[in-house]
């Protein structure tokens, strides 16, 4: 590892003196860095964690696909976003940032193409970085990883509000590109709370919402099996309408979902139905993103929605969010299954006197699916 110089030293200790805690994720080069910060008392004040994703599948998992060109602007920014969805999991200061770096550097072997590297930033202001394309062939592989390990920091420091006065060892030739924002993900404009929902199309294109479809089939999708899909013909059929996908990032009893599995989940759809994605947990949240919409829910959901054990205990509390469903001009349509050999339809369910009006029962010779999810993820671990 090259020594640090007096005034990269420097930048570091105003790193570690500022607010600023990161989460950094690096691949092919940058390693000098983690040392440099890691080796700089106070680096527990700044340092959240580090990920090194080197190997192909490594990096694949982190970014929920495997890219097409690795060293790239596109993964340096989607590693950075990353990063600072996972900084701001690990703490709530509002100082938190990711730093995303890839590159590819001189090895034992000739490589064909070039010497490059792209380092980003993410923070609540947004993503920006660096890029640039080294002269090949007049460094070693220890100096070119210092120069993505001076980038690295030097993009951490003023993320951090620090000078950085230490060279970054660029030759006469070599120019540094500045990387701008992208193109807005709307995705990712979700997570971030910029925008209520989004509707995704069978292409993997997406918008904001609305407008969205006036009928989802909601659900976790771990996985999207045939039930799902078979259900959303026959409701389709029934309301006379398309029936698209609802994907919530928030679950009352789990962690909210990051970016990546989002991702993951989103590309099982692909070519087989729309999804509108929301941060709705329960369906009075629902309701206030998607008024008017009419919900495709199983028996075992129905049997909740009306269950104040769902509702912190309180059966008022329940009367009040059903009564806001109503309001809202959101309806249900049920559809039963197999429970102690009977089949439970809607006539199961103890509909409040006042709210039956709001829902419809799919009957059993329309639709009857007797695997649930969980069944299905529980054989798929087994195989």
């Amino acid at each position: 590892m090259s020594p640090m110089d007096a005034k990269l030293r420097e930048a570091i200790e105003g790193i570690h003196a500022s607010p600023t805690k990161a989460v950094i994720a690096v691949t092919g080069g940058g390693a000098q860095a983690l040392a440099w910060l890691l080796g700089v008392p106070n680096a527990s004040r700044t340092v959240l964690e580090i990920t090194v994703p080197y190997a192909d599948a490594a990096l694949a998992e982190l970014l929920g696909r495997s890219p097409a060109r690795v060293v790239s602007e596109e993964v340096a920014m989607d590693m950075a976003q990353l990063a600072f969805e996972r900084a701001s999991h690990l703490s709530d200061d509002p100082s938190v940032t990711g730093i995303g770096a890839t590159a590819t550097i001189r090895t034992q072997r000739e490589k064909r193409g070039e010497h490059r590297c792209f380092v980003a930033s993410c923070s609540s202001g947004g993503r920006r970085g660096y890029g640039l394309i080294m002269d090949k062939g007049t460094r070693e592989r220890q100096a070119e990883d210092e120069v993505v390990s001076r980038l690295i920091v030097r993009l951490l420091a003023e993320e951090s509000g620090v000078s950085f006065g230490a060279p970054l060892g660029l030759s006469e030739r070599e120019r540094l590109q500045v990387l701008e924002e992208r193109v807005s993900d709307p995705v990712r404009d979700l997570l971030d709370r910029a925008v209520p929902c989004v509707v995704v199309n069978r292409d993997g294109s997406a918008s904001a919402g609305p407008p969205y479809p006036s009928a989802m089939l909601p659900g976790s999708f771990y996985p999207l099996h045939a039930g799902h899909e078979a259900l959303a013909r026959v409701a389709s059929s029934i309301l006379g309408a398309e029936v698209a996908f609802e994907l919530s990032t928030a679950n009352v009893d789990k962690p909210p979902l990051a970016y990546a599995e989002v991702s993951r989940r989103l590309r099982q759809f692909e070519g087989r139905g729309r999804v509108v994605l929301t941060r709705a947990a329960t369906f009075a949240e629902k309701a206030r993103v998607l008024p008017g919409s009419t919900f495709v829910i199983g028996f075992d959901t129905a049997m909740r929605l009306f269950d104040p054990k769902y509702y912190g205990g309180s059966a008022a509390s329940m009367t009040e969010a059903l009564a806001e469903l109503r309001e809202s001009g959101c309806r249900f349509l049920v559809a039963g299954r197999v429970e102690d050999d009977r089949f439970r339809s809607l006539d199961d369910v103890g509909v409040p006197t006042g709210f039956r009006d709001m829902l419809t029962g799919i009957p059993e010779s329309a639709f009857r699916r007797d695997v649930s999810s969980t069944e299905i993820r529980g054989a798929a671990s087994r195989l």
